[in-house]
């Protein structure tokens, strides 16, 4: 089952830009394991390992921060946008930090893939911020 609330993610992406966007890529988070809110200080350590892991993989061409975030910024998880990879790989990447699910971006669009089930949704809008300041968007 996917969580209606993953549907409803936005994301905030602080530094950088979106040229690279051309290509299939996952966003996946360390976060928050099993669905269950983790001390900030552990959330930390999960997403250095996951950036460790990603520098160490041959298989991974670039990563980058990225934020998911509720519709009104007060929820958000820190998220890598990891190009270079299969989907297969993204969600075992997911598994290993037990996570429920992960992002899978193409040029189909935007969805999320469970990973703890063969469920799959698709995101009805991929919306991507570069300030919390935009939420008035949402609004519109």
């Amino acid at each position: 089952m996917i969580h209606p609330e993953y549907l409803q993610t936005v994301f905030l992406l602080e530094e950088g830009d979106q040229s690279e966007w051309t290509r299939p890529f996952a966003i996946v988070t360390a976060w928050n394991p099993n669905g269950i809110d983790t001390p900030a200080n552990e959330n930390e350590a999960l997403d250095r390992r996951l950036v460790d892991e990603l520098d160490g993989s041959a298989e991974i061409s670039s990563h980058r921060l990225i934020w998911g975030c509720s519709r009104d910024f007060q929820h958000r998880e820190a998220s890598r946008l990891i190009w270079g990879l299969s989907l297969e790989k993204a969600i075992e990447i997911g598994r290993a930090y037990q996570q429920e699910a992960i992002f899978w971006v193409n040029k189909e669009g935007i969805r999320v893939h469970s990973c703890t089930c063969e469920a799959v949704e698709a995101l009805e809008d991929f919306l991507v911020f570069d300030s919390p300041d935009h939420r008035g968007a949402l609004e519109d």
